[in-house]
């Protein structure tokens, strides 16, 4: 696209902010013939999963609206504000109109509404006089059918409107909500491939014939092959810069994009219909003339076509000539290159950028253009050709002129992306989707997506995925296009059959949930952070240069330099979300964070993550009524961890001194447990308080939640069914020693091997004058209860009996009032 057109700011004709990819209904058709009715291109597109963000259509009583063309146009001889106009509405004998408007003329193609016909608001059209004169319709006004705001003049449809077809389907506008991951349907061809390939409809390509000279030749650098692997350039000569004729400004109104002159409406015609930005620079502007792509220069600046001037940076890419920036690549073009109406020779761009590159550089400069809105999403490499070609052409024929040069190129293969080559098995296909598709089917559909298919004798294919779907990297992102394509309505729906047992609770999900009851139950904040490490973490941490947490694990296609490493530690993220909230105004904090860090010196990545808790305090403790706000200390933290690992029921660990890169050296330590250390504690160094901005010097604490879990058994639960039989009860009064607890009796019933034992629980304790000194008296309620039998007098009196019997031998307990133990009732 014309690297000057700001997304923001583009509007459609009918008030419709232009979002995600916007085309006209009617024009869709000159690439895929489609023969049903708006309804359901929405819906067949929904169900291939594009989201229908907006219809933009006349309301149903509208639908008798018709195609007219103006025949003659002449001064109403009554009023000086009026003209009258003979408008040929396809029914035989053209109509005559008195109109108000004034941007229409001989030759127009309207919306007419005729005799009868309603419209939105209630007002009915009628034959009637107008200063005398007889009025046989109406010429409408885009307010006036429901489809905007406009009221000044009345809406023109692009000449190739039929006469008396119906109007509302060149009004009719689709918005779609194009998904990141899917660029190549950002142009009203990749829209139609899809309708296409889900008919079974051909796809209309556009054609060119022109014949292009070998008569110029300039160079072409490519100084940064990873920002740009390939550039392709095109010197068109003797063009005439103008308005663009009609058919080209109807096509970028009807979505939202304004005409400015034919060169420049031609590429913002060729990046919508093919989904590709191109830029044309004045050739006789370029200095060489030569074009290099190359970073931006220290204290680099350039006036862009809006007419701003940006400071630029290293991290920008530039298209240059021999002396200077002409251009920010992928995003806008310079004021002093642009074309302009003395413009006789340009030089038509069409290259590839590296997304990343262009992301970076447009959310640096604050500058969203349609073109870098399609570059950060990833273009098509292999086809700029055709790109330019057909670019070429439409200038060719707005602007007139010749082709001195064929594609001048500039490439660079090891930088280039790889097309996907992927082997895709039939039977897979049909075993995930849930319903046979013929090998046959699966090619059919994968060739009318734009794949290079060739069937194996194995029931397999061999799959070149085109370069305009880097999105299709797998097997399964093959299944998943041929169950789209091939309907999920078509899918036949069946439950699924899965074998009824209870699930298991994994033991280290018991213990996260554990520590997260613990601490948010304490009042403690949970945060959540990228596992990724700045450039400068390590250096704002003091960590020493030999220091193991250095050496990080390094991505190989960051996101940004931000994202570029694997963080080793927590306190990093800790302490960026403690300066965020800081920043925000909180200055006294709690908060935990579960996260996974990666360590270092490991090549295999499954073994090299390790699961940690981080904490950090900052501030003071919640004020207390009996006492004031006290600032966090090392105790409140060391205190916590024994809290909590005593709730996890841990060994104890010990907690000794340790000095610590990031930590106060006479306020830090580590838990160890055998030798083996579970986790550090301390107060942040003053010197790192200060690079993370923060008011007070915070205490830090890590653990290594994996080191944790093997020290922590797993309690397993076995589950038992409730008896269905009923209980027989007894009361049983021990007088005891004052020595002896209560505990040590019921733990000594209990791990009795009493028959028929279901429960014992203690309900009373005396030690009255009525007992001898220095006894006291238990009375405990036992219940005995079988599982498969109700239970009877006989059966329980001798086991009641020899229970008491054994209590009396281990701890001396004999049933209150009774001498003799054996007595027991």
């Amino acid at each position: 696209m014309e690297k000057g057109l700001v997304r923001s700011v583009q509007r459609s004709p009918f008030g419709l902010q232009l979002q995600g990819m916007l085309f006209n209904f009617e024009a869709i058709k000159s690439y895929v013939d489609w023969k049903g009715t708006v309804t359901e291109l929405c819906d067949l597109l929904t169900q291939l999963g594009f989201e229908v963000e907006d219809l933009c259509a006349p309301p149903d009583i509208c639908s008798s609206l018709v195609v007219g063309r103006i025949l003659s146009r002449e001064p109403h001889p009554k009023a000086d504000k009026l003209s009258l106009c003979k408008v040929d509405a396809g029914n035989g004998k053209p109509l005559q109109i008195v109109c108000g408007a004034s941007n229409h003329q001989v030759g127009d193609h309207v919306v007419v509404a005729r005799h009868g016909q309603e419209l939105p608001g209630g007002l009915t059209i009628e034959e009637r006089e107008v200063r005398g004169i007889l009025s046989q319709g109406m010429m409408c006004s885009a307010r006036e059918i429901g489809v905007g705001d406009d009221h000044e003049g009345i809406l023109i449809l692009p000449e190739t409107a039929p006469v008396g077809a119906a109007a509302s389907n060149y009004l009719t506008s689709i918005d779609l909500n194009i998904t990141p991951n899917r660029p190549d349907c950002l142009g009203w061809i990749g829209i139609a491939r899809e309708i296409a390939a889900a008919t079974g409809l051909p796809l209309k390509r556009p054609t060119w014939d022109f014949q292009a000279e070998s008569k110029d030749r300039i160079p072409i650098h490519l100084d940064d092959p990873e920002g740009c692997p390939r550039y392709l350039g095109r010197i068109i000569r003797g063009v005439k810069i103008g308005p663009s004729p009609k058919w080209l400004q109807d096509a970028l109104t009807q979505v939202g994009l304004p005409a400015i002159n034919n060169v420049v409406d031609a590429t913002n015609f060729v990046l919508m219909e093919m989904g590709h930005p191109l830029h044309a620079f004045d050739l006789e502007t370029l200095k060489g003339p030569e074009v290099r792509v190359r970073r931006a220069r220290a204290d680099e600046k350039i006036t862009a076509i809006n007419g701003l001037e940006y400071a630029l940076t290293s991290d920008h890419l530039v298209i240059a000539d021999r002396d200077r920036a002409i251009a920010l690549a992928g995003i806008m073009g310079a004021k002093e290159t642009e074309v302009s109406t003395a413009t006789t020779a340009i030089f038509l761009e069409c290259a590839y950028f590296d997304p990343r590159i262009i992301r970076r550089g447009e959310k640096s400069l604050g500058l969203l253009t349609d073109a870098a809105f399609r570059f950060e999403r990833g273009m098509d490499a292999f086809g700029l050709e055709a790109v330019l070609d057909r670019c070429t052409d439409v200038i060719l024929r707005v602007a007139g002129g010749e082709a001195t040069s064929e594609i001048l190129e500039g490439v660079n293969f090891d930088h280039m992306p790889r097309k996907s080559k992927i082997n895709l098995r039939a039977d897979r296909t049909s075993q995930v989707v849930g319903a046979h598709i013929a090998l046959s089917t699966q090619a059919d559909i994968l060739r009318a997506l734009g794949c290079i298919v060739t069937e194996l004798d194995n029931g397999q294919m061999h799959v070149e995925v085109p370069g305009f779907r880097g999105d299709l990297k797998t097997e399964i992102d093959l299944i998943e296009e041929l169950a789209r394509h091939y309907g999920y309505a078509n899918i036949p729906s069946c439950p699924p059959v899965l074998p009824a047992c209870p699930g298991e609770v994994l033991h280290s999900f018991s213990i996260d949930k554990a520590v997260r009851s613990f601490l948010s139950d304490r009042g403690w904040l949970e945060t959540k952070s990228f596992s990724f490490s700045k450039p400068d973490t390590h250096e704002k941490l003091n960590l020493a240069p030999d220091h193991p947490l250095r050496h990080s694990v390094a991505i190989s296609n960051p996101i940004s330099n931000e994202t570029a490493h694997l963080r080793t530690t927590l306190l990093g993220s800790l302490l960026d979300v403690l300066e965020r909230n800081v920043q925000r105004g909180e200055k006294h904090l709690r908060v935990f964070e579960f996260g996974k860090v990666y360590l270092p010196d490991v090549q295999d990545l499954l073994h090299c993550e390790k699961r940690s808790l981080g904490l950090a305090w900052l501030g003071v403790e919640d004020p207390h009524w009996a006492s004031g706000a006290r600032p966090f200390d090392f105790y409140d933290a060391a205190g916590l961890c024994e809290c909590l690992f005593r709730e996890l029921g841990l060994p104890h660990p010990a907690l000794e001194r340790f000095v610590f890169d990031s930590f106060h050296p006479g306020q830090s330590g580590r838990w160890t447990v055998d030798g083996k250390t579970l986790g550090v504690v301390g107060r942040l160094h003053p010197v790192i308080t200060g690079r993370f901005d923060l008011p007070t010097d915070p205490i830090l604490v890590e653990i290594d939640i994996s080191a944790l879990i093997s020290l922590i058994e797993p309690v397993s639960l076995e589950l038992k069914a409730p008896s269905p039989y009923p209980p027989i009860r007894r009361d049983l009064s021990l007088t005891v020693q004052t020595g002896t607890t209560a505990e040590e009796v019921l733990n000594l019933i209990r791990q009795s091997d009493t028959p028929f034992l279901d429960n014992v629980f203690l309900f009373d304790r005396y030690t009255g004058d009525q007992l001898s000194s220095g006894t006291q008296s238990l009375g405990f309620r036992l219940t005995y209860r079988s599982s498969d039998k109700t239970l009877t007098e006989d059966e329980i009196t001798p086991v009641h009996k020899n229970l008491l019997l054994e209590l009396n031998q281990r701890v001396g307990a004999i049933q209150r009032g009774m001498e003799n133990p054996g007595e027991a009732q």
